[in-house]
């Protein structure tokens, strides 16, 4: 989602510091610095004030500036992540994606004011996000009613993946609603025995966009069969609805049955299923529709074609089980451009080359697999 939100000012800020920590040193020339990150004195001077403000409440990093050299500090906490996340927050299209989820969006011309920045500053960024919302199968809408049109299951999808992007451990929202939080744990951490912390952080983030949609009277009423044909492993839809929905969801926040159906389908892709998790598994093919089977199938086979690996068939239902599971989204919300992940962690645990060359392995399994 980089691309999408980040401004020349904060991609020149990422990049200093993503520099600065695959290349520690004491301190570092600034003219050194003028050569690798390809910058002018002035926009270095501009990057490295900003950045200091920007960081100064976050003791893992410090900066110091000296006329000729500039000296980065990095603790032993210190996360490529929480960098990237305070920057996120700080962009303007995230600030204007709140707005509207809020519904606290006027004109562009106040969002602009209050932002203190010029009305052709927005609008530039609003073709960006006019871009990443079409991945999604959504559109802008500033002049109606429904400032964000589409599909409602597609536009919570859409929110979680915004602010699950921005997710940090100790955030304020999650000690904001600390007691519905420990009820939400609760009732649902006990039937489903894999759910790792930040997975259901996600779930309950999932659960607060749902009530503040409905609030706002916004009610999921359509799904495609890839959504409503998914089963939880080894938690039927009844008993997530009696057991989870009927307590959790009452008074004004009643769930219709698609939102129920909504909510059970990204309640079961949400998590990760462990290998051990396969024994509490019966007769997992009962779970796969007709196009899960060509998907699984189709990526154990070529998975064997391209790397000569043969795996047991224990390791095969599990990965199928987690295909199904953690990347059956695909085909509710991908589209024939691109497929959008949840967050962009990802990129933050693998080394360049690792990370190149898993990509590379699945670009090769993509175009073998007759799937859109």
């Amino acid at each position: 989602m980089k691309k999408f939100f980040f401004d020349n000012r904060k991609n020149n800020i990422y990049d200093f510091i993503f520099y600065c920590w695959k290349n520690p040193r004491k301190q570092y020339l600034k003219k050194d610095l003028y050569e690798k990150l390809n910058l002018s004195p002035a926009v270095l001077e501009g990057i490295l004030q900003e950045a200091k403000e920007l960081y100064e409440n976050y003791s893992e990093l410090s900066i110091i500036n000296e006329q000729q050299t500039v000296k980065i500090i990095f603790g032993n906490a210190f996360t490529l992540n929480k960098m990237y996340i305070m920057l996120f927050k700080k962009t303007l299209g995230f600030k204007f994606l709140c707005t509207l989820f809020e519904e606290k969006f006027v004109s562009l011309e106040v969002f602009a004011d209050d932002n203190f920045v010029s009305s052709r500053t927005v609008q530039r960024q609003l073709k960006s996000l006019e871009d990443l919302l079409k991945l999604y199968g959504l559109e802008l809408a500033l002049k109606k009613k429904e400032l964000i049109i589409g599909e409602e299951y597609r536009i919570r999808h859409f929110f979680l993946a915004i602010f699950w992007h921005t997710y940090e451990e100790g955030e304020d929202f999650y000690r904001k609603y600390q007691p519905e939080y420990e009820q939400f744990e609760g009732m649902i951490d006990k039937r489903t025995i894999n759910l790792i912390p930040a997975e259901l952080k996600k779930i309950f983030l999932l659960a607060r966009i749902t009530k503040w949609r409905l609030k706002k009277g916004y009610n999921v009423e359509y799904l495609p069969l890839s959504i409503t044909e998914v089963r939880h492993p080894s938690c039927t839809r009844q008993y997530f609805k009696d057991q989870f929905v009927n307590k959790f969801f009452t008074g004004r926040y009643l769930l219709n049955e698609e939102e129920i159906s909504y909510f059970y389908y990204m309640f079961t892709i949400i998590p990760s299923y462990m290998l051990e998790y396969l024994d509490k598994v019966n007769h997992l093919e009962n779970f796969f529709n007709h196009d899960y089977q060509i998907l699984t199938n189709s990526i154990m086979n070529n998975f064997y074609e391209l790397t000569n690996i043969k795996l047991t068939q224990r390791e095969e239902k599990f990965i199928s089980l987690n295909i199904v599971y953690q990347a059956s989204y695909y085909l509710s919300f991908g589209s024939t451009k691109n497929t959008i992940s949840f967050s962009d962690a990802e990129y933050f645990l693998f080394s360049e080359k690792r990370r190149k060359h898993i990509h590379e392995l699945s670009n090769l399994l993509a175009q073998k697999v007759p799937l859109k």
